[in-house]
């Protein structure tokens, strides 16, 4: 059975798919990019916009964590925020 990403066997052990590895692998390097230079989203043709596009495509497969930061980050790209943290 496979339920938010996680595939359960009949002993009830979890994994994750592997779209959902890869995908939280994207997700991690986007948010140490945005959390280590607080403008770097906002210089064209950069690292952050490469792994925006890649986590793009499994936009249908994220969980709600995932697609609330990549909307969040997609924003600040858009209306040019720096991005800034508590």
């Amino acid at each position: 059975m496979v339920l938010g990403g996680y595939t359960f066997n009949y002993m009830g052990i979890i994994w994750m798919s592997k779209i959902q590895e890869k995908l939280n692998g994207i997700m991690d390097e986007i948010q140490a990019l945005m959390e280590s230079h607080p403008r770097a989203h906002l210089e064209p043709d950069t690292k952050i916009h490469e792994l925006m596009d890649r986590a793009g495509i499994y936009f249908a497969h994220m969980d709600d964590e995932n697609r609330d930061y990549y909307q969040f980050v997609q924003t600040a790209i858009e209306d040019e925020w720096e991005w800034k943290l508590p």
